[in-house]
């Protein structure tokens, strides 16, 4: 199952995860389903696109869940940022549960997955890559088993606190104090 988080807003992409749904069930796949949390101002919008694209059997849209639950619940998070994203959290806090993550490939978002690791980069805003990144995983289902372990490690590695703000005293040079 693939899943996407976070408020429904243009910059976030849902629209692009929305049009590989549909550019897979034209091509007749069947055997997936898509989790869409959150909402937000164009929820309507992505409502009435799954409606009037025949894609009720394949969306199902969740609001208010604890995030926990949805990490529980998919086996891979789409992160299709279009613009106006830095260094997604969602993409560590995925990790951490042994999501791996197809993400666009904006911004921070590759610093965070290493491609065919624990995760998928794609071309911004490119639907037809997302949707044939989507039949491979969907063929090919055991990859997925590769990309979970390693998305962990990632995470312990690269986004952990104490990993994190001993990066951040190198950079800077000096120990960082807490503030709390």
């Amino acid at each position: 199952m693939f899943g996407i988080i976070g408020v429904h807003e243009e910059r976030k992409g849902h629209k692009v995860l929305l049009e590989s749904v549909t550019r897979l069930n034209n091509q007749g796949f069947k055997n997936f389903k898509v989790v869409i949390e959150g909402y937000g101002p164009l929820t309507s919008n992505f409502q009435n696109f799954v409606r009037d694209n025949s894609l009720n059997s394949y969306v199902k849209f969740l609001r208010d869940t604890k995030i926990s639950e949805v990490y529980k619940l998919i086996d891979v998070l789409v992160v299709p940022s279009t613009h106006s994203e830095d260094l997604p959290n969602i993409i560590s806090e995925a990790m951490l549960f042994g999501v791996p993550v197809l993400g666009s490939d904006l911004a921070g978002i590759p610093f965070q997955i290493q491609h065919k690791k624990n995760g998928i980069i794609f071309p911004i805003g490119d639907d037809a890559v997302l949707a044939v990144e989507m039949v491979d995983i969907i063929e090919n289902p055991l990859i997925l088993n590769e990309y979970k372990q390693e998305c962990v490690s990632t995470y312990y590695a690269k986004f952990q606190a104490e990993t994190y703000v001993a990066r951040l005293e190198t950079i800077l040079g000096e120990k960082c104090e807490r503030i709390l």
